[in-house]
């Protein structure tokens, strides 16, 4: 009798201690890039605009608020479709670039005052 207790006890603390434990409790889970940096320690937001204000002259931003947190030394690089646009690039009769403070990356688009804004799928890369 004290041999089949004592073999219950260790089959259920196997069947315990092999439940509790899975692959992603002892292996870090690791971010995958949009191919746009080559680094492993940079982090990459996708966003579309689709919140546009309109500036007057044919300028509408769209900010995205509270969505980076920079640490001292990271960066942020926006692209479209793999291009960086944090300067001026041409873009369906427009122009269109991004600027970013610590927590908010604005959009900005230029065309002429009867252009409707585009809706633009954006990728943030902070590195």
């Amino acid at each position: 009798m004290k041999r089949l207790l004592f073999t219950v006890v260790v089959a259920g603390a196997m069947i315990i201690s092999f439940s509790s434990c899975n692959k992603d409790d002892s292996l870090p889970i690791q971010s995958t890039g949009t191919g746009t940096s080559s680094s492993n320690n940079s982090n990459a937001i996708d966003l579309t605009t689709n919140n546009w204000e309109a500036k007057g002259g044919g300028i509408f931003v769209n900010i995205f608020p509270n969505v980076i947190s920079l640490k001292a030394n990271q960066s942020v690089n926006v692209y479209l479709n793999g291009k960086e646009i944090h300067e001026r690039v041409p873009f369906m009769d427009g122009v269109l670039w991004a600027t970013n403070t610590q927590t908010d990356v604005a959009i900005t688009y230029r065309g002429n005052s009867e252009t409707v804004p585009p809706r633009v799928a954006i990728t943030v890369v902070i590195e």
